[in-house]
């Protein structure tokens, strides 16, 4: 299971070799967005895609691997 932060040309690219099938907007959710798809997971993801270059995105990236925690 995996995660892309980011759907701009390479987010979408990413999204696209990988087939993604669920979206989430963490403007939609009152919660960091790394514990809603924790929440949504059970666990958390094995890959996580950080497509924007915000520090504090690539820091909810990896806080959301499974592997991390």
């Amino acid at each position: 299971m995996f995660a892309i932060f980011g759907l701009g040309t390479v987010g979408l690219a990413v999204t696209k070799d990988f087939g993604v099938t669920e979206f989430v907007n963490p403007k939609d959710h009152d919660k960091p967005i790394q514990q809603v798809l924790v929440d949504m997971t059970d666990e958390g993801v094995d890959y996580s895609y950080e497509c924007i270059g915000n520090v504090s995105i690539m820091r909810a990236a990896l806080e959301l691997s499974s592997r991390m925690r």
